[in-house]
């Protein structure tokens, strides 16, 4: 989803610039666009600009509890298959084998779209697999957590 922020018609595009820079430096991602490299703007609409990723930035996070029952969804790089869906989403938490065999477990946390698509990801699994429930709980979020990894199936759940 785009967002579309104005700018007052009478800034220079200077201005502009440092404007994306103020964005860049909040820690807010541009979608790519790296404007303060071009000496003119490519067009003439001086009155927006977009900000492809801004709306993500600006959902509330949640943290969802999620297991995977199956079918087939260990032995089938189940858990490889989350953690790259959970950082192309830019996702953290973790992922685990249940030890009855039949289930992964895992917690996830970011802005809900990104949720969303991730989850759709994970309940189609990697080929070979074959999930035949996915449970979700929401849970309270973790503050300062890095990145998602797999956590072997006997080690203790991250705290």
């Amino acid at each position: 989803m785009n967002m579309l922020l104005e700018v007052a018609s009478n800034r220079s595009f200077r201005s502009l610039s440092y404007s994306w820079q103020a964005l860049n430096l909040a820690g807010i991602p541009t979608g790519g666009y790296d404007v303060t490299s071009r000496a003119e703007p490519r067009h003439s609409r001086r009155h927006c600009t977009f900000f492809p990723s801004l709306a993500s930035t600006t959902m509330v996070a949640k943290r969802i509890h999620f297991t995977a029952h199956g079918g087939v969804v260990q032995g089938v790089y189940f858990r490889a298959h989350t953690v790259s869906a959970a950082n192309r989403h830019a996702l953290t938490g973790w992922v685990r084998n249940l030890p009855s065999g039949m289930a992964v477990e895992g917690h996830a946390q970011g802005p809900e779209d990104k949720l969303n698509d991730f989850f759709k990801e994970v309940d189609k699994g990697p080929p070979g697999s074959h999930v035949v429930r996915l449970d979700k709980v929401e849970i309270p979020l973790k503050e300062n957590e890095d990145g998602f990894r797999k956590v072997k199936s006997y080690e203790s759940v991250p705290e």
